[in-house]
């Protein structure tokens, strides 16, 4: 794309995670290699992303969101752990952000409710 990337490994702190929403430009190619745990939502769909020459070196995922939601995989298994997570498409980040908007805005008492 053209952009600079500025997320560097060496900025995550113990147990961090960084969920990019840019996913060429923000962050360092090499940065996927020096988390302990890499986690896509989709496996598939993150192969297709490695054919970018950019991306083509980064390492196997751990597991898929969907998995660690479903408790097939462990998320954090020590609280130094740092994670990376790839969300090439699905709006889940979008849903989960929404949501907490929303509650956020339902206990605090502001917002308008739109008759649908």
């Amino acid at each position: 794309t053209g952009a600079t990337p500025f997320l560097k490994a060496e900025w995550l702190k113990p147990g961090a995670i960084a969920t990019p929403v840019d996913l060429w430009g923000a962050w360092e190619a090499d940065l996927a290699s020096q988390v302990d745990k890499l986690i896509v939502d989709d496996y598939d769909k993150y192969e297709a992303f490695r054919s970018n020459e950019r991306l083509k070196d980064i390492p196997k995922p751990y597991a898929e969101l969907g998995e660690v939601i479903l408790g097939e995989r462990a998320g954090r298994e020590r609280p130094e752990e740092r994670a990376l997570t790839m969300m090439g498409g699905l709006p889940i980040q979008d849903v989960v952000a929404a949501h907490l908007v929303y509650r956020r805005a339902v206990a605090a008492g502001v917002g308008v409710s739109l008759p649908l």
